[in-house]
């Protein structure tokens, strides 16, 4: 339950950016600033984004999040701490 609130209000960020660049695109329709009428638009396709991502993840349930977001066998920073031996002729 307290994951799901979580997720829910990650989407709070996404909200206010969906809004806030819904009002200032009609602000600049109005005004005929084109450049930042178009800017807008891509602020509202990012905010409706990210809330549709974090109400997505709030809702299901948690044995198809395991099945999409498996976890690493080494952890979750396994990936990046992971050491590479160089090979002996690095240098070349």
């Amino acid at each position: 339950m307290r994951q799901r609130l979580l997720y829910a209000l990650a989407a709070a960020p996404g909200i206010a950016l969906f809004f806030g660049a819904a009002l200032l695109g009609a602000w600049a329709d109005d005004h005929r600033h084109i450049w930042l009428s178009r800017a807008c638009i891509m602020g509202v396709s990012v905010g409706l984004v990210v809330v549709g991502g974090s109400i997505l993840l709030a809702i299901t349930p948690r044995a198809w999040r395991r099945f999409v977001f498996p976890r690493w066998p080494e952890g979750q920073d396994g990936l990046f701490d992971r050491r590479m031996k160089l090979p002996d002729d690095w240098r070349r």
